[in-house]
């Protein structure tokens, strides 16, 4: 077996120190700590020190729950393009700015995640080329081989203060409990934990997300431990966390010595800094929306924070996108889903919630040859518009959050076998929370196959009525990939997806 945190952490710290002893910031691409055996050797990126008084400025520039969002926008360029694009203006402005990723880069957004199955959002990730990022729990959503992949960065340090892996891949873990930078006069500590896993129902719960990798979610603990080492090494220390506000608030409550928390997993909009004692807490909403920047001005000759100044701005085409950034982020788009923004048919008008839950109940009968379907409202993200229809657009409305971690999403349709007895009572649920399309009559006899969310699935008894028995449920498909065959059955039929009409001009 091999553990990976202690090694890491050693590794991560030498290669910092090493880079800050005696390279020059044109010695090297990548950033001092990489903590990966085929990371090769990294070199800072930073201007050494050259002024041993006076105030030195750290600029992080910070995002953090991208979740996928990554595609090009109606303006011609990805968001996530132009918050690299921000982040070079602000280097150019100050060599001393570090570009840091509060976690949840995966899930939600982009189609082209679930074409590629994960890779195109491990590879936007690492094509924005970030100095520190730490692991969200959407991070380990789709196995723990592509965790191993995703924390392994050839230009980013990748936190996981409580996450320990004990398996036997030779390659390793390349995630870091602590990591610390020479930026500059000032040596950095960076620390970053992750939130608590979630199950089926869409709900949290203790424990670890897989068994290679067990977590410690005695979060204040861990930071407590961290900070208590390491204060006496570094001149200031920052969290990159992937908490949520709430716990970091409470971080910076009962754990002093943390100068800054840069926050993520909460989609919390912060305009200014929440300030508990001498922590700074900060988080920049989510979906690619916003990106924050931090000034910290600290004191080279009392060796303690100055002062700070906090810039919350929206991303807009008024920020000027990285070039190199939005081509290879369109590159990976084209690569891995070439035809995901085109359509594939149309909808004759604009639908409700509940319509196109219904139409996910037809779709899984017509692809899974069940008897019946139940669709709960509240999984549906939105409704299908009226004119043309995309794989993006049905994403869009069931989208895939994989819980627990390694498992199907827990909107994905599951079928199981029951009675009519049991399926009739499914006709006993409220008509504006849930859409059941079945026979009519139901046999009270006859066994039926149903086409039921997971979530209802695996825990009946939380959502269906007393006396519905499920028998043996098995995953099938996303419920979004069965929309996208009723979608381009409907097309080939020449018939709108929503309307037994026919599309103008078609044949079929």
């Amino acid at each position: 077996m091999i553990r990976r945190d202690r090694l890491g952490t050693a590794l991560a710290v030498a290669l910092a120190a090493a880079g800050a002893a005696g390279c020059s910031p044109d010695e090297g691409a990548n950033g001092a700590g990489g903590a990966t055996p085929d990371s090769g050797t990294n070199t800072p990126r930073w201007p050494a020190c050259s002024a041993k008084t006076g105030v030195q400025t750290l600029s992080f520039v910070h995002m953090n729950d991208m979740h996928g969002h990554y595609n090009v926008e109606l303006d011609g360029a990805p968001k996530v393009a132009r918050i690299r694009g921000f982040y070079e203006s602000v280097l150019a402005e100050n060599p001393y700015t570090i570009f840091t990723n509060g976690g949840d880069d995966y899930e939600k957004g982009s189609v082209v995640e679930a074409l590629s199955e994960y890779a195109s959002t491990r590879e936007v990730s690492k094509a924005l080329r970030f100095d520190v990022r730490v692991i969200g729990n959407h991070d380990l959503a789709w196995s723990q081989e592509e965790l191993l992949a995703y924390a392994r960065d050839d230009h980013a340090i990748v936190l996981a203060s409580n996450l320990e892996y004990i398996g036997d891949d030779p390659q390793g873990f390349g995630a870091v409990r602590w990591a610390e930078l020479q930026i500059g006069c000032v040596r950095v500590g960076f620390l970053g934990a992750v939130s608590a896993p979630w199950d089926a129902r869409n709900t949290q719960y203790q424990g670890d997300y897989y068994e290679q990798f067990p977590t410690d979610l005695d979060f204040i603990r861990v930071h407590r431990e961290l900070v208590d080492a390491h204060r006496g090494e570094v001149d200031l220390i920052v969290a990159v966390s992937h908490l949520g506000v709430g716990d970091d608030l409470l971080v910076a409550t009962q754990v002093e010595g943390i100068d800054a928390i840069l926050g993520g997993h909460s989609h919390t909009t912060l305009f200014q800094p929440e300030v508990v004692g001498k922590t700074l807490v900060v988080q920049a909403g989510w979906a690619s929306t916003y990106v924050a920047r931090l000034d910290l001005d600290f004191d080279l000759d009392r060796r303690e924070l100055a002062g700070h100044r906090y810039d919350l701005r929206i991303v807009t085409p008024g920020i000027e996108a990285s070039v190199d950034t939005a081509q290879e982020v369109e590159a990976i788009l084209q690569r891995h889903g070439p035809g995901a923004f085109e359509s594939i048919g149309r909808m004759r008008s604009s639908s409700s919630e509940l319509a196109t839950c219904e139409l996910a109940a037809r779709a899984a009968i017509a692809d899974l040859g069940v008897d019946a379907a139940l669709v709960k409202r509240s999984t549906s993200f939105g409704a299908l518009g009226l004119g043309p229809v995309t794989q993006q657009d049905l994403f869009d409305v069931f989208k895939i959050e994989r819980q627990p971690a390694g498992t199907p999403g827990w909107t994905a349709m599951y079928v199981a076998e029951l009675t009519g007895a049991s399926l009739a009572l499914l006709g006993g649920l409220p008509a504006d929370e849930w859409v059941l399309v079945a026979p009519n009559p139901i046999d009270p006899g006859r066994t039926y196959r149903l086409a039921v969310q997971k979530l209802a699935a695996l825990h009946p008894e939380d959502y269906l009525p007393a006396g519905v028995s499920l028998s043996a449920p098995s995953f099938a498909k996303e419920t979004w990939e069965l929309l996208d065959q009723l979608t381009r059955a409907r097309t080939r039929d020449c018939l709108y997806l929503d309307a037994d009409e026919p599309l103008p001009d078609c044949k079929p």
